[in-house]
């Protein structure tokens, strides 16, 4: 993938999220991928990342190889993802113009932003803001995308982690733990 940013303001008398559909809807065709960032960085202006889709595949290939547990499931998961719908992107790290990273971002399809976690300890309040609320600093979900949580084990009897899956639930968040579930939620 490209390290290449290119900044894009938003087009005059716009809101944020009707520029980032008619900009998204613009690069399709080429292959690229863009992400928008929040008010609080630079005012509402879009990150433009260059991102083939043909990187996806050997990215998806190198993750199903990993010895990492984590990293290989996220593998597992965007091949069955990409053999049910197209995948945008992997492993895409969201910058702010400044160029810190705001977040990472584990799939990226047509319709929605999968997050995979091998278990529920592992949900992060912070990403799951950035994701789903439009008044966190550092939201970027401006196509509005839905999101999909896929935890392989929900089963931890921990109070926290109960509270985290009712964290993700409250906020619209699909919740899947198994490859038919999530085919069940793309093929929709």
């Amino acid at each position: 993938m490209s390290s290449n940013l290119n900044f894009i303001a938003p087009m005059e008398n716009y809101s944020i999220g009707k520029t980032w559909v008619a900009i998204q809807e613009s690069v399709k065709e080429a292959g690229e991928f863009l992400i928008a960032v929040s008010e609080i960085y630079r005012n509402h202006e879009l990150i433009h990342v260059d991102f083939n889709l043909s990187d996806v595949p050997p990215m998806i290939e190198a993750k199903c190889n990993s010895t990492d547990t984590a990293t290989r499931l996220e593998g597992e998961v965007a091949q069955v993802t990409s053999q049910n719908t197209t995948v945008e992107a992997v492993g895409l790290k969201i910058k702010t113009p400044a160029g810190g990273q705001t977040t990472e971002v584990d799939i990226v399809t047509t319709d929605y932003i999968i997050e995979v976690k091998t278990s529920s300890a592992d949900i992060d309040y912070g990403q799951l803001a950035r994701l789903t609320q439009p008044g966190d600093p550092g939201y970027f979900n401006y196509a509005r995308k839905g999101v999909i949580y896929y935890i392989e084990d929900t089963t931890s009897a921990a109070p926290q982690d109960a509270a985290k899956l009712a964290a993700l639930e409250n906020a619209g968040v699909k919740v899947v733990s198994s490859a038919d579930e999530l085919i069940g939620v793309l093929t929709v």
